[in-house]
């Protein structure tokens, strides 16, 4: 079974729904293309855990659509360590974010593993921070785990794991940037926001979170609460986020409910 659903994950691009037509269907399989993707899978050239395997992650159970396959590259046990897992977002790197750094990276990576989607700038900066320290990375991409959009410079660093739901060669779109937010929202036990828009595609993100009833975390300055990349933090913790001050109070905070 695990092979054909990694065929029907390469045919159909990661499409979950086509995929789930073809499981329910039971849409035939020749004994040639089964073959075919043993064969990649015994030299390596496919690396993929599926939705049969026993290693399949725990913290998809509560995806309303879980992948079928997932594709990786690098250290698989990363996935599944016990590790507390975070992301941790923002938009423009400036001066007042590094403030914000100062008052919480140090402490965040000495439990953490960071999952991140990858954007440039303020989740690089984190991304690079990990790396100099040595800590685990799980790289969510939207184009499989060959060449990862927005990773190339994270390739040779030996603590990444690079997952998808899709096989190498897709394409990125805007459908498949949305649809891997949900998996970065099951894997992290919560969010931090460094800053935030109140339009704009980390929103989509915010609202997985939501959705799953995971804390979210925002750093906030009030002389800023103006400023365009901000005006989004004040927002959320309106809503009920934690406005917090660094990340010592993450850790106090989850440490109480056994995370």
């Amino acid at each position: 079974m695990k092979n054909t659903l990694i065929h029907y994950a390469i045919k159909y691009k990661g499409d979950y729904k086509s995929i789930q037509k073809a499981v329910q269907t039971n849409e035939e399989v020749t004994k040639e293309e089964l073959f075919e993707i043993q064969k990649k899978v015994d030299s390596g050239e496919i690396k993929a855990i599926t939705i049969v395997d026993q290693n399949y992650p725990e913290s998809f159970q509560i995806l309303k659509n879980p992948p079928y396959v997932l594709f990786y590259r690098g250290d698989i046990e990363i996935l599944n360590s016990k590790s507390p897992k975070t992301s941790l977002i923002g938009e423009k790197y400036n001066s007042k974010i590094q403030e914000f750094f100062n008052r919480s990276l140090d402490q965040i990576i000495k439990r953490h593993t960071l999952v991140t989607n990858g954007y440039k700038g303020v989740e690089q900066k984190i991304m690079e921070y990990f790396r100099l320290n040595e800590i685990p990375i799980i790289a969510v991409s939207a184009n499989g785990v060959q060449n990862p959009w927005l990773f190339d410079d994270f390739s040779d660093y030996e603590k990444i794991l690079f997952i998808s739901e899709y096989p190498n060669g897709t394409n990125i779109n805007k459908k498949r940037l949305i649809e891997r937010n949900r998996l970065v929202a099951a894997l992290a036990n919560f969010l931090v926001v460094y800053s935030i828009r109140q339009i704009g595609g980390s929103q989509n993100l915010v609202n997985y979170f939501l959705d799953f009833g995971k804390e979210i975390y925002c750093f906030f300055d009030k002389d800023e609460e103006d400023e365009l990349d901000f005006k989004g933090c004040s927002d959320l913790i309106y809503q009920g986020a934690n406005w917090i001050t660094e990340i010592r109070d993450v850790y106090y905070e989850s440490r109480s409910r056994g995370e």
